[in-house]
């Protein structure tokens, strides 16, 4: 087989690399889309199993980019033999390398407002690994269901971000990370599996996820768990969803799960409590840490009060922050440090009382 391939050579580095993302720079005419083509078409013809997906924002525009691009690299490269050995076909969009059956398909959107109406997305589970970019399937407002295969390892920053209907997910086992704002938005989403193989989770994963109810984890997870529906990071308070009832049956009194909850960890996480309808917290001398931002967004929280003993030494940056109903708060002699920003936009504050003249950084 003879075949007319004309590269340009300044490429060269970039076809040979084996990295994920590969970014190609230069002007009209320097011969980056001529290059890919050959690139892939080459690299079609020689690995036996495997296919490309070319995948634009709309379908339509496929026919006069990527499908042209291709379709005229292999009529350069194999001239009037073309059709003996690829089958291109027009609808839809595909082209086939017929000695070894690989393809080459085109995707997009039928129309731009078509990944809205999105409900249901379902991977076919062969225990491939599934590499979701970031931002994959953000403000598809009407996605409902998701069936992740088990291949999936991560969950991109920003993966399901305004997914308002999405309302319940099962992570697969094999998920090791799970990003910032991976959640984010999702409004409906009442309740989230984490599986056991999980390492690490981003603190702003669930913003404003304002009907989750509870985060569960699988009992074999060695770094995450549950209780009762709040999620830790080992002996730390992690997340407390944002429509977990936090308050007990009588004013100044908390919910006996959180209560509990509390005793069982030695420090609360950054943003742990964001955005909860906590009205009343006392902090027990079990806790070390108050994490930043770890009651920010509280619009609820009216009084809060420190154990006897208290082991907490500073108040964090935007600690309390726009919890617009707190009204006072009595700092114990244990903490020395209130940080920037710790009561910012605390509109109804109207005292700070403090037992000792330590250091303030700032306070606002």
């Amino acid at each position: 087989m003879n075949l007319n391939i004309d590269l340009n050579e300044c490429f060269a580095e970039t076809d040979e690399s084996q990295k994920r993302y590969i970014v190609m720079k230069g002007s009209a005419g320097s011969g980056k889309s001529v290059d890919t083509a050959y690139h892939y078409i080459m690299r079609l013809m020689n690995d036996n199993g495997r296919n490309l997906v070319c995948i634009r924002k709309t379908d339509i525009t496929n026919r006069d980019s990527t499908f042209a691009e291709l379709t005229g690299a292999i009529y350069r490269m194999f001239g009037d033999k073309a059709d003996k050995y690829w089958q291109i076909n027009m609808s839809p969009l595909k082209l086939t390398f017929k000695p070894n059956g690989n393809q080459i398909i085109f995707r997009g959107m039928n129309d731009e407002k078509q990944r809205e109406k999105l409900k249901s997305i379902t991977f076919h589970d062969e225990g491939q690994e599934l590499q979701i970019d970031i931002k994959a399937f953000w403000k598809c407002h009407s996605l409902e269901n998701v069936n992740l295969p088990r291949g999936t390892k991560s969950i991109p920053d920003s993966c399901f971000e305004d997914c308002y209907n999405l309302s319940a997910l099962i992570l697969p086992n094999e998920i090791q990370t799970i990003g910032k704002y991976s959640f984010k938005g999702c409004r409906n989403l009442s309740t989230i599996y984490i599986g056991k193989n999980v390492q690490e989770i981003h603190r702003n994963t669930f913003d404003y996820a304002e009907n989750l109810a509870s985060i569960l984890v699988h009992s074999e997870n060695p770094k995450y768990s549950t209780y009762y529906g709040i999620l830790f990071e080992e002996i730390s308070i992690f997340r407390v969803p944002e429509a977990f009832n936090c308050d007990g049956d009588y004013a100044k009194d908390m919910n006996e799960v959180l209560r509990c909850a509390l005793y069982k960890g030695t420090s609360i996480s950054e943003g742990a409590f964001r955005n909860t309808n906590v009205s009343y917290i006392l902090i027990p001398n079990n806790i070390h840490a108050i994490g930043y931002e770890a009651f920010e967004g509280c619009q609820d929280l009216k009084n809060i009060q420190f154990q006897k003993d208290c082991k907490v030494s500073d108040i964090g940056m935007k600690t309390f922050a726009n919890c617009i109903k707190l009204k006072g708060i009595v700092i114990p002699e244990c903490i020395g440090i209130i940080s920037t920003k710790a009561f910012e936009n605390c509109s109804s504050l109207l005292a700070i009382y403090i037992y000792t003249s330590k250091s303030l950084e700032n306070p606002t």
